[in-house]
């Protein structure tokens, strides 16, 4: 079969949906099936030879504008050279499957102004025609209670839910060279030996409450901001964290670096990931974060909340408190042992752990194969 994969802006690395999309591709690939990428840019090394990347169009002067440009070239494109099936990675009415990476518009943080706004506002209306019980659009969702908010707020058929397992590539597995990537990281972070390394790792710094992590820092007494580094590793406007920082006047202990190259050497230089999210239902931070053997701390909105106390790290009360983050940090903080055995116990639930089917799952489910 030829197989239409489309997502509007694909760049690497990533922690969030977009890592998705090239694995997806090449069990496709590997299946016999021709894959081709659709996407309005492409920020990420060369696409394997394999791959067929096709450029869409859609140049404009906001983000509604060029969404709409981009699903109706989309379609133009598709119509001349068309595809046994299509795949969204985005909120495309009329494909075949939607791999949900958000949860449900209307669950989402936000103010009136901005539900106001033609982006949100355009983003509702996608959503509502994808998830309508008229759709005939198959939906591969990521956790359970991301299922349970589409059919809630849409009443989409459940029949048409895909509940993918969680899935991180098969590298991210616990390393055994583990001891030398922390010490080589560390050192090249500037964190000393006796300070406990905290990250805070993602695409989006709004949404994976990294300002709420910096925050917190600023609200520990100063004997405890002396014990901690915060490593913030992220896209998107790192000038606006730079200079909370600056205000909070907690420079001195926190690092805001740009993805470079492979994330994973961070995780297990890391002592803790700091992880109080706003929106993040389709992040891999907190699973590789687990997969790596270092714990995590993170807020109960997004989409992992069961495998991370599964794993003996911790979710903070629903709905998040920013008292509750200050007041587990500073547990922690006051009892370093507490830290060492969360790690004992997600290295030992990560041995076991399955997260490495996704891309596996989904392609039986877009080729019709059975899954077990």
């Amino acid at each position: 079969m030829k197989i239409a994969i489309a997502i509007f802006k694909y760049f690497a690395p990533s922690s969030g949906i977009q890592s998705d999309v090239l694995p997806l591709a090449d069990e496709l690939n590997q299946r016999g099936h021709e894959v081709v990428l659709y996407c309005s840019s492409w920020d990420a090394p060369a696409a394997p030879a394999w791959l067929k990347v096709q450029m869409v169009s859609a140049d404009s002067f906001n983000n509604a504008r060029r969404s709409k440009l981009f699903i109706k070239n989309l379609r133009r494109m598709l119509e001349s050279d068309p595809a046994d099936i299509l795949v969204a990675f985005n909120r495309i009415p009329g494909a075949d499957f939607y791999i949900a990476g958000d949860r449900p518009v209307a669950m989402q943080e936000a103010g009136f102004f901005q539900k106001l706004s033609l982006r949100y506002r355009r983003n509702a209306a996608l959503e509502r025609e994808i998830l309508s019980k008229e759709s005939k659009t198959k939906i591969l969702c990521i956790s359970p209670r991301q299922k349970l908010e589409y059919i809630r707020n849409y009443g989409t058929p459940e029949e048409r839910f895909f509940l993918m397992p969680a899935g991180i590539p098969v590298n991210r597995k616990l390393r055994p060279d583990a001891d030398q990537i922390r010490e080589r990281v560390r050192s090249s972070l500037g964190v000393a030996d006796n300070q406990i390394l905290l990250l805070s790792e993602g695409v989006n710094p709004g949404v994976i409450g990294a300002d709420r992590a910096i925050a917190a820092i600023a609200a520990l007494p100063e004997e405890l901001q002396q014990m901690v580094k915060l490593v913030i590793c992220c896209r998107g406007n790192l000038k606006k964290l730079q200079t909370l920082s600056n205000r909070l006047g907690v420079d001195d202990y926190v690092d805001i670096i740009v993805p470079d190259g492979d994330l994973l050497d961070l995780f297990p230089a890391a002592d803790l990931l700091l992880y109080p999210a706003r929106n993040e239902t389709s992040g891999i931070a907190p699973l590789e974060s687990i997969a790596s053997g270092t714990p995590v701390l993170a807020s109960p909105n997004h989409g992992w909340d069961h495998i991370v106390q599964e794993s003996g790290s911790i979710v903070l009360p629903s709905p998040f408190k920013r008292e509750n983050l200050i007041s587990a940090l500073k547990m922690l903080l006051l009892a370093p042992e507490q830290i060492e055995d969360m790690k004992r116990q997600v290295t030992e639930y990560a041995r076991t752990a399955d997260f490495y089917r996704r891309s596996e799952f989904a392609a039986n489910a877009i080729t019709g194969v059975a899954n077990e």
